[in-house]
């Protein structure tokens, strides 16, 4: 965990014992725990991403509230469009 100087120590702490859990949990050293708890969050923030990304690439052009009635919505991004 990349600790800044506002980190209190309640905090550091918690943290740490995160990391021993995990080490003793995989059966690792604290260093390697370390290692995979930044995988796991590197991990969570791309799926977060990506999810917004997915998001954004169904959504219709325009609102569906501008829309005649019953005509289909068009997505501004076509699949397969891209190389």
């Amino acid at each position: 965990m990349a600790q800044s100087r506002s980190t209190s120590l309640a905090d550091k702490l918690r943290h740490h014992r995160k990391v021993m859990e995990l080490a003793l949990e995989l059966r690792v050293t604290p260093r390697e725990a370390e290692a995979v708890l930044q995988q796991r969050a590197a991990r969570a923030r791309w799926e977060e991403a990506n999810r917004r990304l997915q998001a954004r690439m169904n959504a219709p052009v325009i609102p569906a509230s501008l829309l005649e009635e019953g005509e289909p919505l068009a997505l501004w991004y076509k699949q397969g469009s891209m190389a």
